[in-house]
């Protein structure tokens, strides 16, 4: 290129410019939407349900009332019906309430028979939870019994028998090499003519 031309430059047109505009309008006109966003542990908003009126009776949907009434050996088999917000609510109101209400009721004696099947695993996923229901477990977690250590009697060596020693036999492989030159050979000596 010489110093006399000039070099082009790029100039946006003007559909260029009404595409740009049209995409910022439509842009700032939609709504954004998002997913909600979601909370740690099962129980949202645990501590406002604890402050909530204990003087109230909390009531359980008909759903819970005829699981719980059916007690642990159906418990174990089917499944339980869902944790909705005032079955959460009905939990902390018994909890916060009276003590003696509190061991009476069935819906604690299922959250304490759930929590008696595995206590650290419950105790992770619901940690407020269960730490309230720890001081009601009957029956505190107790160490694993330990057999007592018992000396294995001393047994006399039996003789060893002695194996006289075997032949050792030659590899698959060498025989197969073995067996395919001699086939080869006599081939060979079949299909060719004896010298005269």
């Amino acid at each position: 290129m010489d110093a006399t031309q000039q070099t082009l430059q790029p100039r946006p047109t003007r559909w260029t410019l009404v595409v740009f505009v049209a995409v910022g309008l439509a842009l700032s006109a939609a709504d954004a939407q998002a997913t909600p966003l979601r909370t740690f542990g099962a129980m949202r908003g645990s501590q406002e349900l604890l402050q909530a009126s204990a003087v109230v009776t909390p009531t359980l949907p008909n759903a819970w009332n005829q699981f719980l009434s059916t007690g642990p050996e159906v418990w174990a088999t089917s499944q339980s019906p869902a944790f909705t917000l005032p079955v959460r609510r009905s939990i902390f109101q018994i909890l916060s309430g009276d003590p003696a209400s509190v061991a009476a009721n069935p819906m604690i004696d299922y959250l304490i028979w759930r929590r008696d099947l595995n206590p650290l695993r419950f105790d992770h996923y619901h940690p407020y939870l269960g730490r309230l229901l720890a001081p009601l477990t009957l029956d505190p977690p107790t160490s694993v019994p330990v057999a007592p250590e018992v000396e294995p009697p001393i047994t006399p060596l039996a003789p060893m028998e002695i194996q006289p020693p075997s032949v050792p036999e030659p590899s698959s492989l060498l025989l197969i090499g073995l067996v395919s030159a001699w086939g080869l050979l006599r081939r060979r000596s079949r299909t060719t003519p004896a010298p005269k």
